[in-house]
């Protein structure tokens, strides 16, 4: 619990401070060295001696079960607590990327949005889909401009939801 408040006040986020809490919860070798050095000063009782050790021994046993499970403790406790995610904190990274499709869309030479430029064409705002980069022959335009034109021939690359991909090919095929 320590651990997790720790994280949470240098404002990492919440599944980041529950998978470090989870993944530093376990006691560790460690502790036998200080608990038998507690026993040879006279700090620790037998009884409590006792009662670290087992509880030592204990949390390593467990520790590869918590690890396991960590990722969906955490994934579950975010989904129960409200909090803002951030793309920078990469929250569900791995949801994101699943929800979204990369794809290709070949302008052949009668298609309607032949020499207009990228700014005209205005998929994003149309359809929330982007142009990530155009394939012009054995060229390679990465991450265009809205002054890049589209020219017969060219592929275009396309990220977006499977939803504003499917929109962004019905707005090329001129079916908008």
């Amino acid at each position: 619990m320590l651990i997790f408040i720790i994280i949470r006040i240098l404002k990492y986020p919440v599944r980041t401070a529950i998978l470090t809490g989870l993944a530093l919860a376990q006691v560790g070798e460690f502790s036998f060295v200080l608990a038998q050095e507690g026993m040879t000063y006279h700090l620790l009782e037998s009884n409590l001696y006792n009662i670290f050790l087992a509880s030592s021994i204990f949390t390593m046993l467990l520790t590869p079960l918590i690890l396991q499970l960590a990722p969906i403790l955490a994934n579950k406790a975010v989904n129960i607590a409200p909090i803002s995610a951030d793309i920078n904190s990469f929250i569900h990274l791995d949801e994101i990327l699943a929800a979204g499709l990369t794809s290709t869309y070949f302008i052949n030479e009668d298609n309607y949005h032949n020499g207009e430029t990228l700014e005209q064409l205005n998929l994003r705002a149309k359809t929330e889909a982007t142009i990530i980069a155009i394939v012009r022959g054995n060229r390679t335009i990465s991450n265009p401009s809205a002054k890049d034109t589209i020219e017969s021939n060219d592929t275009l690359v396309i990220i977006g939801t499977h939803k504003s991909v499917d929109l962004a090919f019905s707005l090329l095929d001129g079916k908008d």
